[in-house]
């Protein structure tokens, strides 16, 4: 399989379905996750390639705030006193060739704060040069941790 191509869609011999159905099928999978898929191109810098509705939920911007656009648009939501480490985080991963996972705090565009957890990896392609990096923002972390704070605090 050539980088960033996926099998089963675009009218290939091994889908069942024919592409116009496929597309439709994989939008409304995309657009029911709780959360965000993305996926960033390298090509001497990092730009979204794609990135679904679920951002604008997430961060309160509109899908077209970041597509096509260099990733530092994606990064500024990070808190600042969290960038570093999800930085860390993820360049640790793609220089291990591993897939990463990192939970952070964003500054919304209300200025309000959330906690995420992204989720991801990096694509390489037949040579295994990085290209690329594939995955997904989920949100409504913020609930979990507060609860293990405080469960952790009551039962220590």
């Amino acid at each position: 399989m050539k980088p960033f191509e996926t099998t089963g869609f675009e009218g290939s011999q091994s889908s069942e379905y024919p592409p116009k159905e496929n597309e439709t099928l994989l939008h409304s999978i995309v657009n029911n996750i709780p959360g965000a898929i993305y996926r960033c191109t390298y090509q001497g810098n990092w730009k979204i390639a794609f990135i679904s509705k679920g951002i604008e939920q997430i961060s309160g911007y509109p899908v077209s705030h970041f597509l096509h656009h260099p990733i530092t648009r994606f990064k500024i939501l990070v808190h600042p006193e969290d960038q570093e480490i999800a930085q860390q985080t993820v360049e640790e991963a793609l220089l291990s060739q591993q897939p990463y996972i990192v939970d952070y705090r964003i500054i919304k565009a209300d200025g309000t704060m959330g906690w995420v957890r992204e989720i991801g990896q990096g694509i390489c392609d037949r040579q295994g040069n990085l290209c690329g990096l594939e995955g997904s923002r989920l949100k409504n972390l913020c609930h979990s941790i507060k609860n293990q704070d405080i469960i952790g605090v009551l039962f220590v």
